[in-house]
């Protein structure tokens, strides 16, 4: 057990420390997403305070842009042109589908994902009998993160969808550890969003 622990901690300190800070290395390729309309703002500064008049272009959602740096005011920066706009973090996606919007890891995560990870593991057992689960999806991309710890924070390793059968191995208060029927890896996903069978 306590090899377990170990090596999901180094797993998650890996997982937090690639890239996932709040300043991007050179440049990293998102996509502009937004629950309700069509486009985005793209503006000359970090804030909606000057209204229309900061508002350089309206983007149109699933438009590829490189993110320079994401802000810890909740903005990030973006190449424009042959200089840098603004447009709000939770507008940015990691795909071209969109589905979620993006949070960026901060300094401040790192101790709140080591404390729920810690929290998790302290409630982890093996399942007397291993058992099949599909992903229940709770969204219209229809995929549920497959993650290599049990824990929100940080990126996920894959996508899941409903027909993925996963083999649960064992389990936390929150999580499923569970095998992919399809790859072989083994890693987590959240119990509220499968379904048994029976």
């Amino acid at each position: 057990m306590n090899k377990r622990i170990l090596s999901l901690v180094l797993a998650l300190a890996l997982l937090l420390g690639c890239g996932m800070m709040t300043t991007a290395s050179a440049y990293t390729t998102m996509y502009l997403y937004a629950r309700t309309g069509h486009t985005v703002n793209v503006r000359s500064e970090p804030s909606t305070a000057g209204g229309s008049s900061t508002v350089l272009a309206m983007v149109p959602i699933g438009t590829a842009v490189q993110v320079l740096e994401f802000m810890n005011n909740g903005w990030s920066v973006i190449s424009w042109g042959n200089g840098i706009a603004y447009v709000m973090t939770e507008f940015l996606s990691d795909s071209s589908g969109g589905g979620g919007g993006y949070t960026p890891v901060v300094e401040s995560d790192k101790e709140k994902a080591m404390d729920s990870l810690m929290n998790e593991l302290k409630t982890y057992s093996r399942v007397a009998s291993p058992f099949t689960i599909y992903p229940n999806p709770n969204r219209a991309s229809g995929f549920v993160n497959f993650r290599l710890v049990p824990v929100q924070y940080g990126k996920e390793f894959y996508r899941v969808y409903a027909s993925n059968a996963l083999t649960v191995l064992g389990q936390t208060r929150n999580w499923y550890q569970v095998e992919d029927n399809n790859t072989g890896v083994i890693g987590y996903i959240v119990k509220s969003l499968v379904t048994v069978v029976n």
